[in-house]
């Protein structure tokens, strides 16, 4: 019989009950190890992905994207902008799907949530205008700004009807 202040043996029972702890305790540890590992990769590219891309694309003599951050308030929005140079067979190249091809580049960059839309941009130094150019080649509505003709703005939501829903979710 067992009084009070005696001590239990360490018998084969509570060696057990250790060992079952150990091993609920080692499969509950792994389990949360190998979910973290286990979240999909990101879709979408980086900014350096999505600038090598853009660079290769037929009429394109170089590229680069960017991401773009506005702030007002409390509220911060992001977007990209594709920065490009037109090379010699630029001419020839179908604008339409060209454009539509840059513009999948800038809505692929998945480093933040872009709910600002996709600018294309020929930069302040070209003569080329973009905006007549973009307007010939039948593309979304876009907004543009008569003194910057060397840039165009596709809002998000023309993104997604174009594209789908942004790839980095």
């Amino acid at each position: 019989m067992i009084h009070d202040g005696d001590q239990l043996p360490a018998g084969p029972q509570v060696i057990i009950n250790r060992r079952a702890v150990r091993a609920i305790l080692a499969v509950t540890v792994s389990a949360i190890v190998l979910s973290s590992c286990a979240v999909s990769a990101p879709r979408g590219r980086s900014v350096d992905q999505a600038s090598e891309v853009a660079a290769t694309l037929p009429g394109i003599g170089d590229a680069s994207v960017e991401l773009r951050n506005y702030r007002s308030g409390f509220t911060s929005e992001w977007g990209s902008t594709v920065y490009f140079k037109p090379s010699p067979g630029f001419e020839e190249a179908d604008k339409s799907a060209l454009f539509r091809d840059l513009l999948r580049v800038g809505w692929s960059v998945n480093e933040h949530k872009l709910n600002n839309g996709v600018a294309l941009s020929v930069g302040r130094g070209s003569d080329l205008d973009l905006t007549s150019l973009a307007r010939e080649a039948d593309l979304p509505p876009f907004a543009s700004n008569p003194r910057l003709p060397f840039q165009i703005i596709f809002s998000t939501a023309e993104m997604q009807e174009m594209f789908g829903p942004w790839p980095g979710e």
